[in-house]
């Protein structure tokens, strides 16, 4: 079973000595370990890697590493927790951009941790979670190919009024796509094309309306942006099987 709680077991923001260093070792718990300044050389089951400033390092239960200042002083916040047998999705070793902006929570964990009271590591073990979880979710986030991103943006825009006109143009203009990479992209995220996409939006809106208002067929298609009652009663039937005259008396 997954945990989702990791109680801290030690925390320290440490100023390494250039001649610091931690001899092969194994820990009872999780560790991790984020290179602030300098570098540090690790040593993972006898195979070496270097950490530079924006590394997170993630040291396991019972498997041998050592650590060491590698060239100078070094700067880094360490984190020992208990996370049961559950490995976090995390490498050995990461390279993170952007990590000065979570050197306020590292900084939180460690000063509540040190605190030493009831509260304060009660205190201390959420703020660890909450650093967590902004490490998954910037995991996440990294994961997601920036062309999905892009096919979010657009989906949100026609979302925003399905009524307005959609062209591949202006969603062209605002991902930044050619009008190739743009279709392909958006039919491997959704099934559809852009303007079907949109059609059909507009469909499931009028049909909505029909369901619920006390309106004519010509005003349901007027509102949601089709000009030609008959082209939109014959796209309605064509989704939904029915007229939207059939469709209301039937459903």
């Amino acid at each position: 079973m997954k945990t989702y709680c990791f109680p801290v077991a030690y925390a320290v923001l440490r100023h390494a000595a250039a001649d610091w260093r931690i001899p092969t070792r194994t820990i009872p718990n999780h560790e991790l370990v984020f290179v602030l300044e300098g570098e540090l050389e690790i040593r993972f089951e006898g195979k070496k890697a270097a950490a530079k400033p924006g590394t997170l390092l993630y040291f396991r239960p019972g498997r041998p590493h050592s650590l060491k200042a590698a060239g100078g002083p070094a700067y880094f916040c360490a984190v020992h927790f208990e996370a049961g047998e559950d490995a976090l999705p995390f490498p050995d070793a990461e390279s993170w951009t952007d990590f000065h902006s979570l050197l306020p929570m590292l900084e939180e964990v460690v000063r509540l941790w040190n605190r030493r009271g009831y509260l304060d590591g009660w205190a201390a073990d959420l703020a660890f979670s909450r650093l967590l979880l902004e490490l998954f979710r910037r995991r996440e986030n990294d994961a997601i190919p920036s062309s999905r991103r892009k096919i979010a943006a657009a989906i949100a825009y026609i979302h925003e009024d399905p009524v307005r006109p959609v062209t591949i143009a202006a969603l062209c203009a605002l991902t930044g796509m050619k009008k190739s990479h743009l279709i392909r992209s958006f039919r491997l995220v959704t099934g559809q094309s852009p303007i079907q996409y949109a059609l059909n939006l507009r469909l499931e809106r009028a049909r909505a309306i029909l369901l619920n208002e006390p309106v004519t067929v010509k005003e349901a298609a007027y509102r949601c942006g089709f000009r030609d009652e008959f082209y939109f009663s014959r796209l309605f039937r064509s989704r939904y099987g029915l007229s939207p005259a059939q469709y209301r008396q039937n459903i």
